[in-house]
Formats: structure tokens, sequence, C-alpha cells
């Protein structure tokens, strides 16, 4: 359904991805020297003495000390063990600085582990200092204490204060913690790269893909998957991790056999870039292929019409048309088509799609218009699932679908009523009333609305158009996730708590002109993604609470990086979220409060909530009113603030409420915070922007931002504004652009 952009990590995803498995044992193919994986037999973690028996491995070194314990059965094993590593899947991130001893005993239970029963810790066998993060896995090497067939038990510390890891355990339906040994022989020959990948129009919105087949050592034997990923901008190494990932690619033949794909449910009559990358049953990736260019062909084919009519609710149901009411019967992956003109709203209810056929909603032949006067919503979805609504149906418009909502709070586009699964894109709303796009389900009294009830998921809404409209221009998720909400539910005031949404990705919008929030995010708990959005003229009713550039809301966790903030009331970048969260590669510019600002909204019965930290890394923020960076969280831990760039002219002089403007302001005291490699600077001549005065704010050569900036590469930051790959020289750059030489 192309739910957007993410950031993945194949650091052991991929390993001994084509491997039999047979009772816990993981073996490859003969045709290499063996390599094994067995999984942890027992495993727990002891917390503050008490024993922990969960679907998580803890480790904290202070504060509640945790303590990790697994214990493996070797067997099977007939070769020399050349080498033996401890593999983990993080379900959070952060910097824990993992020890891994030898327990002195195997005599033990997860089920009864406790303080006085727990194994001592013997020799110190690997440890593991970088950043890590979520989601990621991770190998510790143990240094010869693995030499053949038997049982061992492995204990893990933390060494970093009261910053805390967790972890996959034994429990959890993936990611395991394994034992990992290979023999001197094992395959560290990755597959050869495909040099050949052609791309051809096919049927309207696909692409027919052709590759000759690589090797699984080179260019011998058979690879085992394949790894395809496009994206309307040309592919590289450095942006391949922002391409779309591909679904349903073939497995590999056997080396020199051509290879066919057909990459569906892509925009018609737009040009596309594809590459892919070809994996081993050993985990070796390749190279990245050559890539591909190629353009989807000719008009849409509808199943379904809508007319220009306005006032009509379509259900995509089958039923009995009555006035004001039309059923349609759409089944997944059918299209149903916009007839272009104008009406003043349209209304879609009941449109059940699958993940894998989607239904598609689209203008065909020119623009709709959708101009409301009378309703509160120019385009309403509701109770509906696994739908796109497109405006991607015209070649010579951008924006194919164009909303003006005036009533008093009318909203743009409205997805309401449980809805989950959908897609929004290349729609325009402009001279609102209200909301740009309001994204959510309210609560309700009975319940079926709310959190551990409903739960919105796989929500994306990317290269949209909003400006000139009241409150915010999007308004995705609850801002009540932390307090809840009261409502009076059978003459009864009773707090009911929003619903989350796990899968979102907000990219490619341009927002202009709100008189509230640019792009307003909260309870979006997990998988959360957005980036490369443009926010200008934002809040400017400067109504208070009702003004930033973009405001991640109490519960948000997740990436936020390659925005561009300019020219607004309150702060350019405001974070209430629940920890967890990444903000990199952003540019921030006369926000009229700070560049960046931060602050706990917890709530300790919140099933997500783990005190995470926050991780500001490589912004360029220039002239903001008050500080550049304002950090109050006292309940997230290891909180960075790395290769940052802040120009604050007025630095040193007082504001309106008697405080004096800083670089970094940290609030409170006890706040758990790193700041390194930055620079500071009261005027934008010393750090060598090309044209701070034309909004140009990459580096030019002799900078000193230039390879002064720390490696952030564990952290995820491979990558700058520009989709150029860090580090380009010597050392990682500071600030949002990386520096190329011409």
């Amino acid at each position: 359904m192309g739910f957007g952009i993410k950031r993945v990590s194949l650091i052991g995803s991929v390993l001994l991805a084509a491997a039999v498995i047979v009772a816990g044992i993981v073996k490859e193919r003969p045709a290499h020297a063996a390599a094994y994986a067995f999984t942890a037999v027992e495993d727990a973690y002891t917390k503050n003495g008490k024993g922990e028996d969960k679907k998580e491995l803890k480790v904290q070194e202070t504060q509640q000390e945790q303590i990790g314990y697994l214990k493996f059965t070797v067997s099977g094993v007939n070769e020399a063990v050349a080498s033996a590593k401890l593999q983990l899947t993080a379900t959070g991130k952060g910097t824990p600085r993992l020890r891994v001893y030898a327990g002195q005993s195997n005599a033990w239970s997860e089920s009864s582990l406790s303080g006085t029963n727990a194994p001592a810790a013997g020799t110190l066998l690997g440890s593991y200092d970088a950043p890590i993060a979520k989601n990621e896995t991770i190998a510790i090497d143990l240094n010869g204490y693995v030499t053949g067939n038997g049982t061992y038990t492995l204990i893990v510390k933390g060494a970093n204060g009261k910053e805390d890891g967790s972890f996959d355990s034994s429990e959890s339906s993936s990611g395991k913690p394994q034992l990992v040994l290979a023999s001197a022989a094992t395959d560290v020959t990755p597959p050869a790269a495909v040099a050949d990948l052609a791309a051809s129009g096919a049927a309207a919105g696909s692409l027919q893909l052709t590759w000759t087949a690589p090797g699984d050592d080179g260019t011998i034997g058979t690879a085992a998957s394949y790894d395809v990923r496009y994206s309307q901008s040309p592919i590289t190494a450095a942006n391949w991790a922002s391409a779309t990932p591909a679904s349903g690619e073939p497995a590999p033949a056997a080396a020199g056999t051509v290879q066919t794909m057909t990459l569906s449910g892509l925009d018609v009559t737009r040009t596309y870039y594809v590459a892919l990358k070809t994996i081993d049953d050993s985990g070796n990736v390749s190279a990245l292929s050559n890539v591909a260019g190629g353009s989807t062909t000719g008009a849409v084919v509808c199943d379904h019409t809508i007319p220009m009519t306005g006032n009509i609710i379509y259900y995509g149901v089958p039923g009995v048309n009555v006035t004001g009411i039309v059923y349609m019967d759409v089944q997944p992956g059918q299209i149903v088509c916009l007839q272009s003109g104008t009406q003043t709203n349209l209304s879609l209810r009941d449109f059940h799609g699958t993940p894998e056929a989607p239904i598609t909603v689209i203008n065909y032949d020119g623009v709709v218009n959708l101009t409301s006067t009378d309703k509160d919503y120019g385009l309403k979805l509701s109770t509906s699932n696994n739908v796109r609504i497109t405006g991607s149906g015209d070649p010579d418009e951008m924006y194919g679908i164009r909303i003006s909502a005036k009533k008093s709070g009318a909203t743009g586009v409205n997805a309401k009523d449980y809805s989950t699964e959908y897609e929004l894109d290349h729609i325009e709303v402009y001279d609102n009333a209200s909301v740009g796009f309001l994204l959510k389900t309210d609560t309700t009294c009975d319940l079926t609305a709310n959190r551990g009830h409903f739960t919105q998921y796989n929500t994306s809404v990317h290269d949209n158009y909003v400006h000139n409209v009241g409150n915010e221009g999007f308004y995705i998720g609850s801002s009540f996730y932390n307090n809840g909400e009261t409502k009076t539910c059978n003459n009864v005031s009773t707090v009911l708590w929003p619903h989350p949404i796990e899968g979102l990705q907000v990219y490619n919008n341009i927002v202009d002109k709100t008189t509230w929030d640019g792009i307003q995010v909260g309870a979006a708990t997990k998988d959360v993604s957005i980036h490369d959005n443009i926010v200008t003229n934002f809040s400017t009713l400067n109504v208070q609470f009702q003004s930033s550039g973009i405001s991640l809301n109490p519960g948000t966790t997740g990436l936020l990086y390659n925005n561009y903030v300019k020219d607004g009331f309150g702060h350019g970048i405001m974070n209430l979220g629940r920890g967890d969260n990444d903000i990199f590669n952003n540019v921030v510019v006369n926000a009229s409060g700070s560049g960046i600002f931060s602050d706990d909204r917890r709530n300790e019965a919140d099933p997500v909530f783990d005190h995470a930290g926050v991780r500001i890394m490589n912004n360029t923020i220039v002239n903001p009113g008050s500080h550049g960076m304002w950090m109050w969280n006292l309940q997230t831990y290891g909180n960075t603030f790395y290769n940052n760039i802040v120009i604050q002219p007025n630095a040193g002089t007082t504001m309106p409420d008697n405080t004096t403007r800083e670089f970094v302001k940290l609030q409170k005291g006890g706040i758990d915070w790193t700041e390194a490699n930055n620079f500071y600077s009261t005027g934008t001549t010393g750090i060598g922007f090309v044209d701070a005065a034309s909004g140009d704010y990459r580096l030019q050569g002799g900078s000193p931002a230039i390879d002064a900036g720390r490696d952030l590469s564990a952290a995820g930051v491979t990558f700058d504004l520009a989709g150029t790959e860090r580090p380009q020289g010597e050392a990682f750059d500071i600030g949002a652009y990386e520096y190329v030489s011409p």
C-alpha cells in the first residue's frame, strides 16, 4: 500500500535467513562450513533482587539494579568453534553499555530466579558500548568462552548509571536471544551486485522489473533473498534507507538466471527509480545494484465512479440505495474514481480493503474540487480500513484533490470513527475554516474506541499541501494520551483514554500559514516517522499552547528528521512525547520561542512509558526568539545533544520574563543530559553557511563544522537533510548538512 518511508536496520535481521530450523538449532546449508544459532532455553532478569520472567530482558546499573541471565544448550556441533557471539534485539533505544560475564553455575531456572539464588558472575567475556537503536540486533563477541557442545550461562549487566537497556526475551514472538557459533570457514563472501536491473511500464500504476540473478558467493551459487526498493527520486547508497521497501520479491534463482517482478500500487504516469540488494543465507548483503528508472503507464482503470454530486454518503459495502445514500459494493483491490469537477463535499464510509489489496480512491480526468460551505468537513472517511485516497490521477496536477471547507469549525480532511490503515496523498487543503487534516477517532463512553480496545494502525500522510487554514495544518492522534479526557457518560463525569497510533508516516508535506501548530502528532506510540516536511509561517495567531511548527504531543515516540521549519510563533519543534525520540537533521529558523523545546509528559501507568531518552542530533537552529535548545525532561534518561549548530544572535540578553536567552537551557537540576560536539555562535559569519541571508544553510569549504562532529551512525544518522551520506570527510560534520567537496 506504500505506507511511506521507514528507516530500517538490516543488522542481524537476515542472519541465517534461509537456514533450516530444527529443535531450536539453525544450521546453514552444507555448501559452507557450519554456522549455528541457539535460542536461549532459560532467560530472565532480576530487578532490585526480584526475579522477572517476561517478554523483555532488562539491564540497568543503578537506580533499579537490573541484571539479565541467559542459559543456552549447545548440541550437534561437530566442528571446532571459531567464534561465539551473543545476539540480542533491542526493544528500546539507549546506551546501557553492556557487559557480558560467564555464569559460574547453570543450576538456576527462569521461573524461580531471584537475587539470592542467581548464579554469580565470573569472567568478563565481552562488552558493547555503542548507542543501540530500537529494533536493532547487536552481537557481542564472547571471546573463546564457548568451545563446543554443552550448557552455558551468560550474565548481562549495564555499566552506564541509570540508563537502562531492554531486549526481546525467549518469550517474545521475534528477536529471541541467540548464541551464534561459527567455524573458521564460515561464509563471508556477499553476493555480487546486480548490474542489469531494468524497469518498464506494465499495467496502469505498475512497473515490470527484470534482472539477472547473482550468486550466493559473488556470481556462484544461489542467494537467499532480495530487498527491492523504489522512490520518486534517484536512489543512492546514502538514501537507500529512505526508499520505500517493495513486497513480493521472488526467491533468487541460480546465478545467471533472468528474473522478473511486477512492482504495483504506484501512481499512474509517474517516474520511479528502483534498486535492489541481494542477501545470502549467512546474512551477507551485496552492494547496491544499478538504479533503474521507469514510468508507470496510462490512465486510471475505474472499477467504480463517484460523480460530482454533493451531500451523498457513499458506502463501500453492498446495500439498497436510498435518498442521500449510495451503496457501492467495492471489493479489495478495486479502484474508485472521482469524477473531476466541483462539488460541496465527499463522505466515504465502510470501505474495507486488505493489506495485500487496498482500495484506491483517485481522481481520474482532472482536478476534484470540494468546496463545502454547509458541512463540518470537505472529505470524510469513516469506519474504513486499508484505503488509499490520492490526488495523483492526473499527471499534470500535483494535487488532484483540492478542498476548502468554509463552515465555522469545518475540517478539510477528517478520517474518524475507527478508520485505520489508510493513506492520504496529493491533496491540497486551502482557505479552510479549521484543521486541514484531522486524523483520529474520538473516545466513546462504551469504550470501543478507547485505549485497550482500538488501535489506529499504519497511517501514511504524504505529499500534501495545506495552507491558509484555521487551527492546525495536521492534527493526528489525540492530545490527551497522558491524562485522558473527561466526558459525561450516563450522567457521570468519566475519564476516557484515547487510542494509540502504531505505524505512522508523515512526510513530504508542505504546510504554510496556519493559525495554530503546523503539524501536531499525539498518542503515536510505535513506529513513527515524521520527515521531509516543510512548515512555514506557523501559529500566526500566537495562541498560548497552540503555537509550534511541529509538535510531538503526549505518548508520541519515534523519528523526527529532515524537516525544514521557518518563521512562526512559539517553538520551532516542541517535543512533549514519552521519550525514545530521535530528532535530527532538522533546520529551524526564526521561531519566536526556542528552536527545540522538550519536556516530560509522562504517566507511569502508560504501558509504553520506559524512561527512554530524547536524542537531538545534527540540527541547525538559527535566530530563535528565546533559547536554542530548551530542555525540561527529568523522567527520560540518556538524553543527548550532539553535533548541533545553534546561532542565537541575542544570547545573553534578557527576555520579557527576566530570564536570559541561552544557546542551551536546562530548566531544572537533575536532567540526565550529555552535550558535545556542538557549535554555538551569536552570528552566522563564523560558521560558513553558503548563504544564510537567502536561507541556504549548507556548509562552505573551510567551515569549522566540517569533520567536527562525533560519529552517530550507530544512532541511525547516516545521511543529512539533502540525503547525502555521512560522513563525507574524515568525520561527521556538525549541523543538518554534510559538506560535499565540489
